[in-house]
């Protein structure tokens, strides 16, 4: 059953006030933000006239450098183009997510990287126990969000979607997007070419306010084959990572060809060179932890990340550039992750240097 009559409910007044108030807790601002809020009502009316009349104004993006863990490029968009995708994530995505198999996470209401983690331990422990020799297909899609072909979105899009306006939004922003963000096959890194060299019939911005939804609307159909074609059991999908259980090499090397063939034909993706099957015991890599039977630990770059995302809160806070309540967020969620590892010596050592402290506000 398609998805209908949402688009009165997306481009009402009420919803992009929601929508920018969601937008403004990501808590990065700028002159843009700034300048937005001086004029804040009436931006927010002629933001609800674009949407209700498709009448959208242009999608702007600048592009930064970030370092940690490791050097990558970021896509950023505008403020209003956040505001308004923001909109259509708030009302949609809670709907297409019903339509999604169990063991699909990521921008999922309680199915995060923890509810993951949790739910793949729960399966390595139960298997561990049953006497056989068990296995894991680990399979990555290559480049994913640079490679998603716009007239396949789309087409599932139109499938899931009964409501032509809301479609409208969705097109505007995957196909007539104002920078192209796709890569061609045999670039590994979007830093190695120009944005002139980048693709505009494939790819959408990683981390935009609708790219979530979208991804895991485009490998919708890999689970449906996992699940209604081959009945796999233990099959679990975190955006493009999959993992697979099984007591059968075989299997697992039936579905990892079934899944490439699949992949090409279907969706025009392909599979990584870090796709590989091995025994349960060596450990699982999975949404930043490692998983073992019997206990769990957090990969070392994601304490890493841990440790230098609070020392720049530190400095933040010692700065006034963020709230008490902010950095007191993020530590009760990396606690709370960190109950379910063993890594107890790892959380002493973090806390232990972790220290808020103010400069005085007239050396600033």
């Amino acid at each position: 059953m398609s998805i209908k009559n949402l688009f009165g409910k997306i481009s009402s007044f009420e919803n992009i006030l929601i929508a920018e108030k969601d937008v403004r807790a990501g808590g990065r601002y700028d002159s843009e933000e700034l300048t937005f809020w001086g004029r804040y009502e009436d931006n927010l009316h002629v933001i609800t006239e674009a949407v209700q009349t498709l009448n959208f104004p242009p999608d702007l993006y600048r592009s930064f450098y970030v370092y940690e863990p490791k050097l990558r490029k970021i896509v950023c968009a505008d403020y209003t183009t956040k505001v308004i995708q923001r909109a259509v994530y708030n009302v949609l995505n809670p709907r297409v997510c019903k339509g999604f198999i169990t063991d699909t996470y990521s921008c999922v209401k309680d199915r995060g990287q923890l509810n993951a983690m949790l739910r793949l331990s729960e399966w390595v422990n139960f298997v561990t126990n049953s006497g056989k020799t068990w296995y894991y297909l680990k399979a990555d899609v290559e480049k994913f969000f640079y490679r998603i072909d716009h007239e396949i979105l789309m087409k599932i899009i139109r499938k899931k979607i009964g409501d032509k306006k809301v479609v409208r939004i969705m097109e505007h922003y995957i196909c007539e997007a104002s920078k192209p963000f796709g890569l061609p096959l045999g670039v590994k890194n979007p830093m190695d070419i120009s944005d002139d060299e980048m693709l505009w019939e494939v790819g959408i911005t990683i981390g935009g306010g609708l790219s979530h939804m979208h991804g895991n609307m485009y490998l919708d159909p890999l689970d449906q084959l996992a699940k209604r074609t081959y009945g796999i059991k233990y099959y679990i999908r975190y955006m493009d990572d999959v993992i697979i259980l099984s007591d059968s090499k075989e299997d697992l090397n039936r579905y990892k060809k079934e899944f490439s063939d699949f992949l090409g034909d279907e969706l025009r993706l392909r599979l990584n060179n870090k796709t590989a099957i091995r025994p349960v015991s060596q450990g699982i890599e999975f949404v930043g932890f490692r998983i073992w039977p019997g206990y769990v630990r957090l990969r070392k770059s994601t304490s890493l990340h841990m440790k230098r995302h609070l020392k720049e809160m530190q400095e933040k806070y010692q700065q006034y550039e963020i709230s008490f309540s902010k950095v007191n967020e993020t530590v009760m969620s990396y606690k709370a992750l960190m109950k379910h590892c063993d890594c107890r010596a790892l959380e002493r050592k973090i806390f232990s240097e972790f220290v808020l402290t103010h400069n005085p506000k007239e050396a600033i």
